[in-house]
């Protein structure tokens, strides 16, 4: 169905970019994919790495634990989870050092 290979093709092009260090491409690409299928565990989970990428660990950590939520078995995906929290956390400590001094 025409739907099925939009998706398809989306999550395609999120990959070839995010590889390829398309960092804006791959975003437009993952949210193309998460409109159409709110569901897609792969886009959620690109999504995340994108955040991460940028810093953006609480809206990662979102994305990663709405894939987990979809997928339970999704490969790396606690992990993901995992690592996050522990940037959140040296954030945490980084701004409290900040605000000591």
């Amino acid at each position: 169905n025409f739907l099925g290979a939009v998706r398809f093709t989306a999550n395609l092009g999120f990959r070839r970019h995010f590889i390829l260090g398309n960092d804006y491409e791959s975003l437009t690409d993952v949210e193309v994919t998460i409109d159409l299928e709110p569901r897609h565990f792969g886009a959620l989970s690109g999504l995340g790495m994108i955040y991460m990428n940028y810093g953006k660990f609480k809206a990662a950590l979102v994305a990663f634990q709405n894939a987990r939520e979809v997928n339970p078995h999704l490969p790396g995906v606690n992990q993901n989870i995992e690592r996050v929290n522990e940037l959140l956390k040296k954030q945490r400590i980084q701004l409290k050092k900040a605000f000591q001094k």
